[in-house]
C-alpha cells in the first residue's frame, strides 16, 4: 500500500459508492482532487468525521503511507499526510493535513516521532489499512480541523475541488460545437460529481438534475466553494440559466439524460463563469500548464542516484496544479526532485514509494532537481525532453 497514488483509487471508490456511482475511473481518467471543507448544501460530501468519538491519544508514528487523496469527503479530509499511528498497543490509520499546511505551522513529521493526537476515531471505510481511522483535529498542539472536522486549510492549497486541465491524458467530453443556453430549474441534487482527470470535461463539482423546456439533463457544475466565492449558493428548486455543452451520456448509472457541462450559470442576474470556451475548468489556475516548479537550467543538467525518503503531492498555492515531488537522499545530501503535474505522473503510471532506489536525470540546482527522466523499480519514466520542455504540454 506504499505505492504512489494507491489511496486515490480507494478514495474514488468510496465517494462514488456514496453518490450512487461505481467504477468510473478508467485507464485515461486520472483521479485528482475533490473539494473538501465547510460549506452549505449537499455538495459538501459524506461526513466520516464523528464529533462524538473525538479522543486524545499519545503514541508513535510507525509507518508512513503515500499522501491521502480523498478530497471532497465532507468534513472528513483533503489531501494530507497519512501515517500508521500506534497508541496503547493499537494501530490506527492517522489522517492528517497537506504537508504544505503542516510545514507552514511548524509540524514536520516522520516515522518514529512521538505525537499526541486529538481526533475522531471511526471504523475503517477503506480496506488495506488499520481497523480504525483517526481523523485528526490537532497534532502536537497544531490545529488541523475545527470542532466539526472541517479542514482549516480549505481554500489555501487548491486541494478542494480541483479539475483536470489541458493535457495529453484527459478525455475531452466538453464539445464547443454543442454549446447552448438554457433556462430551467435545479430539480434534484445529485451531490458531488467526482470524475477528475477528464481533460476539458470537469473536475469535482456539484451535480444536479436540471429541467429546461420539459427536458431533463445531468448538469455538471463546479466546486461549491468556487460558486459560493462568487456569491451563489445553489439548492434544489432554484431557477437558473445555464450555458454549456450538451453531450451524450458516457458513465454507467447516469444514462437517462443528456449531460450539460456548464461553462457559465446565471442566477438572479449574476453570472459566474465556470469553464473557458474549450471547457477547461477555471477553478484550476493554470489549466495544467500552471504547474509550479523551478525553471529547468540546461547548463546544470546531470544525474544522481539515491533513495526515496518521501513522496509528496503539493500544489504550492490555490492557483497551481498539484505536482509530484520526491525527497531523495544521494551522496549524503537530501534533494527535492520535481517530477511534474500529478495527473501526468499518474497517466505515466509512476509508482514510487519511500525506500525505493531511483536514478534521476535532471537540472540539478543546489538541492533542487527538475527531472527529465526517472528510473524506478526497473521502469523509465520520461517527464521532460532533453532540453527541459515538459512532455505534459501538447507538442513537446
Amino acid at each position: 500500500m506504499n505505492k504512489l497514488f494507491k489511496t486515490t483509487r480507494y478514495a474514488a471508490v468510496i465517494i462514488f459508492g456514496l453518490v450512487l456511482m461505481t467504477a468510473i475511473v478508467v485507464a485515461d481518467s486520472i483521479e485528482l482532487g475533490k473539494g473538501g471543507g465547510k460549506g452549505s448544501g449537499d455538495g459538501s460530501g459524506p461526513v466520516y468525521f464523528d464529533s462524538s468519538t473525538v479522543a486524545t491519544l499519545s503514541g508513535t508514528l510507525t509507518k508512513q503511507y503515500s499522501d491521502w487523496n480523498a478530497r471532497g469527503d465532507g468534513n472528513y479530509c483533503g489531501t494530507g499526510q497519512h501515517f500508521e499511528f500506534t497508541a496503547g498497543g493499537t494501530a490506527y490509520s492517522l489522517i492528517l493535513a497537506p504537508v504544505t499546511y503542516m510545514n507552514d505551522n511548524g509540524l514536520a513529521l516522520e516515522v518514529g516521532d512521538s505525537v499526541t493526537v486529538t481526533g475522531s476515531i471511526v471504523d475503517a471505510y477503506v480496506s488495506g489499512f488499520a481497523d480504525q481511522f483517526i481523523i485528526a483535529v490537532t497534532v502536537n498542539g497544531v490545529d488541523l480541523r475545527d470542532a466539526a472536522g472541517y479542514p482549516l486549510w480549505r481554500g489555501g492549497n487548491g486541494a478542494n475541488g480541483t479539475g483536470e486541465g489541458k493535457g495529453p491524458q484527459g478525455q475531452t467530453y466538453f464539445d464547443p460545437n454543442t454549446v447552448t443556453t438554457l433556462s430551467g430549474t435545479l430539480t434534484e441534487s445529485l451531490y458531488y460529481w467526482n470524475a477528475d482527470g477528464n481533460g476539458n470535461y470537469t473536475g469535482s463539482g456539484m451535480h444536479f438534475i436540471f429541467t429546461a423546456g420539459g427536458q431533463q439533463y445531468y448538469l455538471m457544475l463546479g466546486p461549491w466553494w468556487f460558486l459560493e466565492d462568487a456569491g451563489i449558493a445553489l439548492e434544489e428548486g432554484m431557477s437558473i440559466k445555464v450555458t454549456g455543452s450538451v453531450v451524450d451520456p458516457y458513465f454507467d448509472g447516469y444514462t437517462d439524460h443528456e449531460y450539460l457541462i456548464a461553462s457559465s450559470i446565471t442566477y438572479s442576474g449574476q453570472t459566474v463563469d465556470l469553464r473557458d470556451g474549450e471547457g477547461y475548468p477555471l477553478w484550476r489556475g493554470g489549466n495544467a500548464l500552471n504547474y509550479s516548479a523551478p525553471s529547468y537550467v540546461q547548463e546544470q543538467a546531470g544525474a544522481l542516484s539515491g533513495t526515496v525518503a518521501a513522496v509528496r503531492v503539493r500544489s504550492h498555492g490555490k492557483n497551481f496544479d498539484p505536482g509530484v515531488e520526491l525527497k531523495v537522499r544521494a551522496n549524503g545530501t537530501r534533494y527535492t526532485v520535481y517530477l511534474g503535474p500529478q495527473y501526468y505522473c499518474e497517466g505515466l503510471g509512476v509508482g514510487v514509494a519511500k525506500g525505493d532506489q531511483v536514478r534521476i536525470r535532471a537540472s540539478i540546482q543546489d538541492r533542487e532537481c527538475v527531472a527529465t527522466t526517472l528510473k524506478a523499480n526497473g521502469k523509465l519514466y520520461r517527464l521532460r525532453n532533453n532540453n527541459g520542455s515538459p512532455k505534459w504540454v501538447s507538442g513537446n
